[in-house]
Order: C-alpha cells, then structure tokens, then sequence
C-alpha cells in the first residue's frame, strides 16, 4: 500500500453515517450551551484556554508510510485518521474478540458535560470492540492528526473473566484538536491493560475515559504524555464491584510552551477496592502541567484502599505546575492517602554526578530519566 492514500484503502471498513438526528442535536445543543472552555471552570482553572483559538491546518490524505514509524510490526492494529477509522495491519490474530462498527446516534447517551467528551461525540467514528477469552496479542489503536478538528469514541466491553492489552498512540502529522472518548466495561474478573503514548507533540489533544469495573476486575494504565498547544487526559473510574482494582502511573514530560494537564476521579462505590494513582511530571522552558484528582469513597464502601500521589520535577524558572490531590471520604472503615511534591533536582545528587566526571548537563540527565522511570519502565516495546 505504500504510496497510495490510507482513505483509498480502508473506506470498506467504515463505520455507516446514521441520519438520526436527534442525539447529534442534542449534542450540539449542550455544546452551544456549554460555550468553550475557561479557566473560570473549576476543572479548567489551571489550563491557559487561549490555546484553544490556535490555528490548525487543513486536514490531508496521507499515506501507511507516514504512519509506519508509529505501527507495530506483526501487529493487530486499526487507525483512526482524523477521526475516521482504517484498518492497517492484521486483521486475522487469534482470540476471541470482535469489532462491530456504529454510528455515534447508536449509542450515544448525554451522560457528560465535558466539552472534550461532546467534541469527541460530534465526530463520524464510533466503533464497538467485544472481547471474550483473551485476545492473543497487544491490539494497537493509531490516532493520527493531520488538521482541523475531530472527534471519535471506542466502547469496549469485556466478557467476565476475559483480557484485553491495548495501547493507544497518538501521532500529529499537522496542527489539528482531536478529542476522543473511550469507555470500558469490564466484567467480573476481566482484565484490562493499556498504554497511552504521545509520540509526537499536539496541537490540540483531548482523551476523556470512563471506566466501570465489577467485581474482581483489574484495569491498569500507563499514559506518557509530552504535551502541545493543549493536551488534557480525564479518567473517570468506578470500582462498583468487590475486588475490583484500578492502577494509574504518567507521567507529563513538557518543554516549551507545551501544557499537559491530568483530571482523575475515582470512584470506590463498594467496599474491598482498590485503587492507585501515581502522576509524574517533568516542566522545562515555559511548560505548564496540572493534577487535579479526587478519590471519593461512598457511603457504605468499608474496607476501601486507596492512594492518590503527584510529583512534579521542574527544570526552569520559568516553568508551573500546579496540583489539587483530593479525597471526598464518605465511609468509616477506610484506608486512604494523598500527597503532592513539588521540587527541583537534588543539588547534592548533581554534585556527587559532578565529583565522578559527568558534566552539569550529563548529570541533569541521568537524574530526570531516573525520575522518569517509575513510569516508563511500565510501558512495553
């Protein structure tokens, strides 16, 4: 396929464009109401909302070898190219799981007021992916940017006891705002893992996730993300079942005049959960990250573990992060914690690199990606 347009290739697989105008309306009348984004939102009040009115480019054809640098070999792996989905690679590895293909109007349900998550529900590109038993290998999910703006979403549902390893890739070949929303169904006992990479800087990046674990469920993410004009994650995560567990680790490593900007909120709406957070940045230059998390623990929900972290390193004078670990405690018999660091490198630790050859540069070096390792050391490949 080299050398020929990704969208000649991959139209036969598609999802259908619903005419069903109703929850398309509805979406854009909660947009029109909502208005952009300010700091004047409590969820935004870190963020620098006049990246929103950055210029984006027009949207262009590209072709597989563009894409090939960021598309695992041998792999299982679908494409979404501004906001519209392709498939690249093999469609034939083993395991029981299955992708059905929809409109966003055949399952759309106005359950958000966040304006990423309704961007991403105005987009063409809906998609159903069904899971039983285990799926053989990673399954690699591509979203490319080329320009302008666009939206997709990906359902997910894992049967009871299956297993899923999933990592998604986001790539900009041009100046564009994508925002997608994925939710996760995990059955009694399923088994979700993945990892989130931003290969390359964004203009404009938006992922909102809601996850729904049962009983005994285990999901576990790791996101590595380097920031744009504006990037901003949100997870919003219910433990509802006993033995359900979530494990959370990025990291936000920004240079520039890059923001990267985490939102959690975790949920333990039963008792015997689990939950862990931990969320790393490194500032240089002019960057700006935020944490803004909440663990809230329902009434009822006994025997509750749960842990929230954040740790900024900055580089630069001239560099902010800002942080708000919360906990919302409704329960009596609760084991939960929160803390935030803030800091620079240890100026001893430089010194000792020092004394032993290594050079101020060299040393600053060693020492960030050690920082940085807590959380790449989970990501695979």
């Amino acid at each position: 396929m080299t050398g020929s347009s990704v969208s000649d290739h991959m139209s036969e697989v598609r999802g259908p464009r619903s005419e069903v105008r109703g929850p398309r309306s509805e979406v854009r009348h909660l947009l029109a109401r909502l208005g952009t984004p300010t700091s004047q939102l409590e969820d935004w009040r870190y963020v620098r909302c006049e990246a929103l009115q950055a210029s984006l480019d027009a949207p262009r054809t590209v072709t597989p070898a563009e894409l090939a640098a960021w598309l695992p070999d041998e792999a299982l792996t679908f494409t979404v190219v501004d906001g519209r989905f392709h498939h690249l690679g093999r469609l034939d590895w083993p395991g029981e799981w299955r992708l059905e293909l929809g409109s966003i109007d055949d399952a759309w349900q106005a359950s958000t007021s966040e304006v990423p998550a309704l961007w991403a529900a105005q987009g063409t590109c809906h998609q159903v992916l069904r899971v039983r038993g285990a799926v053989a290998a990673p399954l690699t999910v591509l979203n490319a940017v080329t320009g302008g703006a666009s939206g997709w979403t990906l359902d997910v549902d894992l049967a009871p006891g299956s297993q899923l390893h999933l990592r998604i890739v986001h790539a900009a070949v041009g100046r564009g705002r994508s925002a997608l929303r994925l939710a996760f169904r995990l059955g009694q006992g399923a088994r979700l893992t993945i990892e989130e990479r931003q290969a390359t800087s964004a203009a404009l990046l938006f992922a909102h996730a809601d996850l729904h674990l049962a009983a005994d469920a285990t999901a576990t993410w790791t996101s590595a993300w380097t920031g744009g004009d504006l990037v901003r994650q949100r997870l919003d995560a219910t433990l509802a079942g006993r033995g359900a567990t979530f494990d959370l680790a990025a990291l936000a490593d920004t240079a520039g005049d890059g923001q990267a900007h985490v939102v959690t909120r975790v949920r333990h709406a039963v008792g015997d959960t689990v939950s862990r957070q931990l969320v790393k940045t490194v500032l240089a230059d002019r960057s700006r990250t935020s944490l803004d998390g909440i663990i809230i623990v329902d009434p009822g929900a006994d025997g509750t573990d749960a842990e929230l972290q954040n740790r900024n390193l900055v580089l630069s004078p001239t560099a902010r992060a800002d942080t708000r670990p919360q906990l919302d405690i409704r329960a009596d018999e609760v084991k939960a914690a929160h803390g935030a660091t803030i800091g620079r490198l240890d100026a001893d630790e430089v010194l000792y690199l020092r004394m032993r050859g290594f050079s101020e540069a060299e040393a600053t070096a060693l020492l960030g990606r050690g920082w940085r390792d807590e959380v790449l050391s989970r990501l695979s490949g």
